[in-house]
């Protein structure tokens, strides 16, 4: 599991890397509290996740919520054939900027 967040002027740029699962959400949330003060947008590159489940999911919905009302919102950007494969067989795509 590998995090980094970079605020650039209030829109935080994250890339994850690793697993996106139920051993690792809780410390990628935790991970994107510490660092995500003041961002008033999120843009979250995927292509470094290998596996995402529902609790990866989860926290994609999390971070979509927390952002809702920003001037930005939430991006989803370079998603991993793991990430899409989960979010169209759960009818999610529509719901993340950035997912085709």
């Amino acid at each position: 599991m590998s995090i980094e967040v970079i605020n650039e002027d209030g829109l935080c740029h994250m890339a994850l890397e690793g697993e996106l699962t139920i051993y690792t959400a809780v410390n990628y949330l935790q991970a994107f509290q510490e660092q995500s003060q003041g961002c008033k947008g999120m843009k979250i590159d995927l292509a470094g996740v290998t596996e995402i489940d529902t609790a990866g999911v989860q926290l994609l919905v999390a971070l979509r919520q927390h952002v809702i009302g920003t001037e930005s919102g939430l991006r989803l950007c370079n998603a991993s054939e793991s990430v899409l494969e989960v979010l169209e067989l759960s009818r999610l795509t529509g719901q993340f900027a950035g997912i085709p």
